[in-house]
């Protein structure tokens, strides 16, 4: 047996912090509470994983202080608020993580809600992305017109005439770049702004099977066709 078949997640890697930093003349309050994994032997996933930790942060503090520039003194008080939990949804020699996030900034009415997807092949050592599932260029098309489908079967108020759902659904690399794999299933998850901001990202899961034709040697072992 590969010895990393027994690795685990050591601990639940959080990183909390409650602080009011001054802006010129406005305290900017912030609240972060973020859950992460942390990978017994493996710091290549471990590193890419507070790599993305680092960026999420960064945005979560851009965007905080934009609102403070705009803040007036006959507004409601700030609030910032960025919360993270992480779901494992395959911990074997290939695993497959999904970082859901919360973030709010008054005076929004609603949150929004993202993710970040890591999918590391133990055997290889290294972070795989989804291209590499397919035969070619074109399967990925393919790819992009069944997921289209799904995710209008599954909304009926989406318009698949809307240059936002073209845009946001046809293949390119950034579009499909937060998937994960469960088993023998593949889900890809889109950018919330083919629905609402506050919907969350939307997904669509395939089964290997579904997939069949269109997957390389290596998708098929993955997903297990």
């Amino acid at each position: 047996m590969h010895k990393y078949f027994v690795s685990v997640v050591l601990a639940d890697n959080s990183y909390k912090v409650q602080e009011s930093i001054k802006r010129g003349s406005v305290y900017v309050p912030y609240d972060i509470q973020l859950s992460l994994p942390l990978f017994d032997g493996i710091p290549w996933i471990n590193k890419s994983i507070n790599d993305s930790k680092s960026s999420i942060m960064q945005d979560f503090y851009n965007a905080s202080i934009q609102v403070a520039v705009n803040h007036s003194d006959r507004s409601p008080s700030l609030n910032n608020q960025l919360k993270g939990t992480f779901v494992i949804k395959r911990n074997d020699a290939f695993k497959s993580i999904v970082v859901k996030l919360i973030e709010f900034h008054s005076p929004a009415a609603h949150p929004t809600y993202s993710l970040r997807t890591f999918n590391y092949d133990v055997d290889t050592d290294r972070c795989v992305k989804l291209s590499e599932l397919f035969k070619d260029q074109q399967s990925l098309g393919l790819l992009a017109t069944l997921s289209q489908k799904k995710l209008l079967d599954n909304n009926v108020d989406l318009d698949d005439q809307s240059n936002v759902f073209v845009n946001a659904t046809r293949y390119t690399a950034n579009n499909y770049q937060y998937w994960s794999v469960d088993q023998n299933l593949l889900t890809i998850y889109f950018w919330y702004t083919i629905t609402g901001i506050s919907d969350g990202q939307q997904a669509v899961t395939f089964s290997g099977q579904e997939l069949a034709s269109l997957l390389s040697g290596y998708g098929k072992q993955l997903l297990k066709v």
